[in-house]
């Protein structure tokens, strides 16, 4: 007799029916959404601990990526490889399993993690965003302090620069190719002119098929330099800008690790670099040796076609800070650079903040973190990381101890035309503490910075009491004394290049307002380049022979602004002017020829303050308190000769109460 089950059984079995695969299928599917999440556990602050990720093998690009996290002394010998890199979107992550937990990374570092990981073997990482509890500011405060010396101890350190796209592997072979031409030019130097070395590194960017350097460099015709510099002419065919393997190349080098402001310490204080774009790789060899070449390939272009080449120029610029900062790290003389040993001197932690101040990083604060762990700098212990301050909070701080141990004003000239409020308090705004973010691009006392030495005298070197009451914190207050005032302003020279012809004519309109108080040439070409030009002016008497030589040959030729944009005496004094972009020229009331700031307005105050190489700009805002606008060049002034007419009684001192 057959068994017929009733109904309600057929319901319990498809309720239990149901109940199962609502556990199994999100299970098989989704198992990992159901993983826990990884949790950290505290460092042992006593012991210099940090923490070493172990990438674990697969020999499948796709399997799911797999790490161990554990702690470990920070040591001589302590064997791992440190991951520099860019964090990318922060919204866009991914999951990767550590210590058999879920852990979510960007999507940046998880295809870094990808192209890293070895078929066979473990490797072992020490990765920012895994091996720091990022939300833990303790934490992150005091390991960011030990990043010089995890950088530094690492067995090398791996620069990530992104997953392969379009022509990224053609760059990095067009790298290793011109590596080749710099070791052929060095091996011939003596028999190569400069023309028939750039006809060379041009061939080989254009022209040259996949093969040996050494045969090609055999084959080259005998060119004399004339031969060569007829074809370089060729608007077809002399800029590499228009090849494919010029522009792979801009393209590599204008991705976002360039530009970070960490890379500085993670590039000097490396033992060995190793760059990797997907699964291509060169080392920092490659790079120096590719940017020799190419700098004199680029170098010996018509000055009117510059401009053809500037994406190329802007790419290798990241290359030559880089190149220069590690140059004057491995320096064995003190004196002879600022940099020794990998610490900074006072000047150049300056400079380098400054410097940095236009590259990207996710935390603001960075412009000062970033830069400070290289140092040992008395300004290190008052500075040291705190991610529980905000970055206004760290901005002000870094200024005022700036201030209190230098005992002078250098830092005031680093000070944006504008003026920021500090968050969650407002009305708090503050003029003379500069804002890392938004440094001007150039300034004058940053030349000064980068020269290396007091180029201006207008004031006295060092500030004579404590620029700060205590029951005022934000207001700085320093002695000095108003000598004139705004007067006539001109145009201001463009922050972006226009054009040499634009430029050029923005300098004549200059020369036309200064005219109205007859100055020589010379006194004029000084000011508008703030009486630096590179350096070279302020070195001796012969400079300064030389170049009023060259302003009398330029301007006994009937009209010299016909022709300004494309003679090349012109050009380069005009290119001297550069580090003035952002200022206009003007004539204060009294006479006086000045490049002041962008923001400067006529009636604007002319001041010399004590502790400062350069008088400022100021701007009444209530009756004792003062708004700085910023540094300017006041021709005749810049070697103290106001403070002379102050001890004299010309100019009544003031305290200037600065917000």
């Amino acid at each position: 007799m057959d068994v017929i089950s009733s109904p309600s059984t057929y319901t319990a079995l498809f309720i239990f029916a149901l109940f199962v695969l609502s556990i199994a299928v999100p299970l098989f599917f989704f198992g990992t959404f159901w993983k826990p999440h990884f949790q950290y556990s505290a460092l042992d602050d006593g012991t210099s601990q940090i923490r070493l990720l172990t990438l674990l093998p697969s020999s499948q690009r796709r399997a799911t990526i797999h790490c161990t996290l554990v702690p470990a002394k920070l040591k001589e010998g302590l064997k791992y490889e440190a991951l520099s890199y860019t964090w990318g979107e922060p919204r866009l992550v991914k999951s990767i399993e550590l210590n058999g937990r879920l852990f979510r990374v960007t999507k940046s570092l998880h295809a870094a993690l990808r192209h890293l990981r070895d078929a066979r073997n473990p490797r072992v990482l020490w990765i920012d965003a895994v091996c720091i509890n990022q939300k833990d500011d303790a934490e992150k405060s005091k390991q960011v302090a030990r990043m010089a010396d995890i950088y530094r101890t690492a067995s090398r350190v791996l620069a990530w620069l992104g997953s392969s796209t379009n022509d990224s592997d053609l760059a990095v072979l067009t790298l290793q190719r011109l590596e080749q031409v710099t070791k052929v030019l060095q091996k011939y130097g003596k028999e190569w002119n400069e023309d028939r070395s750039q006809l060379f590194i041009k061939r080989t960017l254009n022209e040259l098929a996949d093969g040996d350097i050494q045969t090609a460099f055999q084959l080259m015709p005998n060119e004399t330099p004339e031969q060569g510099q007829r074809r370089l002419s060729d608007r077809n065919h002399a800029y590499a800008y228009y090849s494919r393997k010029c522009k792979a190349v801009i393209a590599l080098l204008s991705r976002p690790w360039w530009d970070r402001v960490w890379i500085i310490q993670e590039f000097i204080l490396a033992q060995e670099v190793v760059f990797q774009c997907g699964d291509s790789f060169f080392k920092r060899n490659t790079l120096d040796a590719a940017k020799f070449a190419l700098d004199i390939w680029t170098d010996r272009f018509p000055l009117a076609d510059r401009g053809r080449y500037s994406a190329l120029k802007d790419a290798l610029m990241h290359i030559g800070l880089l190149k220069s900062v590690k140059d004057q790290h491995e320096s064995t003389s003190a004196d002879e650079h600022d940099l020794w040993m990998g610490r900074l001197s006072n000047k150049s932690l300056l400079y380098l903040i400054s410097h940095l101040a236009t590259r990207q990083c996710g935390d603001p604060r960075d412009h000062i973190f970033g830069v400070l762990s290289l140092s040992e700098d008395e300004l290190v212990k008052h500075n040291l990381p705190d991610y529980s301050m905000k970055p206004a909070l760290v901005f002000i701080k870094f200024a005022r101890t700036w201030i209190e141990h230098k005992k002078n004003l250098d830092i005031l000239g680093l000070c944006p035309d504008r003026v920021f409020e500090l968050s969650g308090q407002r009305g708090a705004r503050f003029s003379w503490v500069p804002c890392w973010d938004s440094v001007p691009r150039s300034t004058i006392i940053k030349k000064a910075i980068e020269i290396g030495r007091r180029m201006y005298s207008a004031g006295p070197p060092s500030i004579s009491d404590n620029p700060f009451d205590p029951g005022k914190p934000a207001i700085l207050s320093v002695q000095g004394f108003c000598f004139d005032k705004i007067g006539i302003l001109g145009d201001c020279y463009p922050h972006r290049e226009r054009g040499e012809a634009t430029n050029a004519n923005i300098i004549r309109h200059w020369w036309k307002i200064a005219e109205r108080v007859s100055p020589s040439l010379y006194e004029f070409w000084l000011t508008i380049g703030a009486d630096l030009y590179l350096g070279q002016v302020r070195n001796g008497p012969q400079e300064r022979q030389n170049l009023q030589q060259r302003i009398d040959a330029l301007f006994t030729l009937g009209d010299p602004w016909s022709a300004l944009a494309n003679d090349l005496m012109h050009a380069s004094l005009l290119w001297e002017c550069v580090g003035n972009k952002g200022l206009h020229f003007s004539i204060s009331l009294c006479g006086r020829m000045c490049m002041v700031p962008d923001a400067a307005e006529p009636g604007d105050l002319l001041c010399i303050l004590f502790g400062a190489q350069t008088p400022f700009v100021l701007r009444p805002f209530k009756p004792g308190v003062y708004r700085l606008i910023g540094e300017c060049y006041v021709h005749g002034v810049m070697d103290g000769e106001a403070m002379l007419l102050h001890k004299n009684g010309d100019f009544e001192k003031n305290t200037f109460h600065i917000y």
